[in-house]
């Protein structure tokens, strides 16, 4: 299969053009105009636009590909409206030029590393949209596959991001096959570089992550023997937030490492270290797939310049820095005290793994 991937000028995120280069396709940058009232326009560089990212792609050689959509969000400043109408408006952007130039791309794909996910559903005051919506959304783009990375959604219900889509496409015509990819395999591997042995795992979300807790079980023998589960519950039935200190009384001595799938304020990760510091553990890690805004950033260096126990943050490169120079003190400091793993060749293996498996 002949891929082309749309992201991102590398002056503002270089996430589209790694892919490419792992996959060993062709890469189509977008420059994304801003209008003073707020409305967005993508612009595909093809050849002959007078940018310096400019592709020497014309439109017709986009006939026949697989287009893939990869774009992340900023950390820094995450708007989940602006982020996945950016994704929109790129693939109307693609359409028009089949259009224009009476072509058809093969089908189109999407990378969403952060999608905006199952916690939204509950409908909580300012959140912006919920998954159900986002799966109407993605469907009426007839999005063929979507890749994100660890969604929250399982543990609701038993319900998974497979079955949401399903029910959405029953009434759209079209159904969007999402692979909702874990990412624990790069986080042992991480962990293993860092010497760590027999690690206690904490969890301070219950249930709600135990899809990434049954994945690291798996690499028992492989990586680290044995894992050990000790699970903080965060929410007691009546409302209240308690840790089960029966639960950490064995980790005295240990390395624990507190996991977590999304950190948006810190306040569950630094409640989990101070916990787990009282039980006198060797040292501890945190493992969060997802963690943007500035708050939980300077709150989780904070509490490692303070907490000699608590070694360093591992997480994954889901969401992008803003690099400009207002941010460059917590570009820094972020980058001095967060291990940020990459994970554009573990997507386009995958993408190649499931190429493979769709021909049969």
């Amino acid at each position: 299969m002949e891929h082309i991937v749309v992201g991102d000028i590398p002056d503002i995120d270089s996430y589209g053009m790694d892919v490419a280069r792992f996959l060993e396709a062709e890469f189509l940058p977008v420059k994304v105009v801003k209008y003073k009232a707020g409305e967005i326009k993508p612009i595909l560089l093809f050849k002959g636009q007078p940018e310096r990212w400019a592709s020497k792609l014309e439109p017709y050689d986009i006939d026949g590909k697989d287009m893939i959509v990869a774009f992340r969000d900023n950390r820094v400043y995450p708007d989940a409206d602006k982020y996945l109408r950016k994704n929109y408006l790129i693939v109307n952007a693609i359409r028009n030029v089949e259009r224009n130039f009476d072509i058809e791309v093969d089908v189109i794909d999407a990378i969403m590393p952060y999608l905006y996910y199952a916690r939204q559903d509950r409908a909580a005051l300012g959140e912006p949209c919920s998954l159900e919506e986002i799966a109407k959304e993605l469907e009426s783009k007839t999005i063929e596959r979507l890749f994100t990375y660890n969604s929250h959604i399982y543990g609701r219900e038993d319900r998974n991001l497979g079955q949401y889509f399903s029910e959405i496409s029953g009434m759209l015509g079209h159904s969007t096959i999402p692979h909702d990819i874990p990412l624990a395999e790069l986080f042992a591997e991480k962990l293993i570089d860092f010497g760590v042995e027999s690690p206690a795992i904490i969890n301070p979300d219950g249930d709600s992550i135990s899809r990434l807790l049954d994945i690291f079980d798996e690499f028992d023998v492989r990586y680290v023997n044995p894992f050990f589960r000790y699970v903080l519950q965060k929410r007691q039935p009546d409302g209240s937030k308690k840790f089960l200190e029966s639960y950490l009384n064995g980790i005295e001595g240990e390395t624990a490492i507190i996991v977590d799938d999304l950190s948006d304020s810190g306040g569950t990760l630094i409640r989990a270290i101070d916990e787990v510091s009282n039980h006198n553990p060797k040292e501890i890690f945190v493992v969060v797939t997802h963690i943007f805004d500035e708050e939980p950033i300077r709150r989780l260096i904070e509490k490692k310049k303070t907490n000699p126990l608590f070694k360093t943050i591992i997480t994954s490169d889901s969401l992008y820095l803003d690099t400009t120079q207002e941010k460059e003190a917590l570009v820094a400091d972020y980058r001095k005290n967060f291990h940020e793993i990459d994970t554009t060749k573990f997507i386009a293996d995958y993408i190649k793994e499931d190429d493979l498996d769709s021909l049969g």
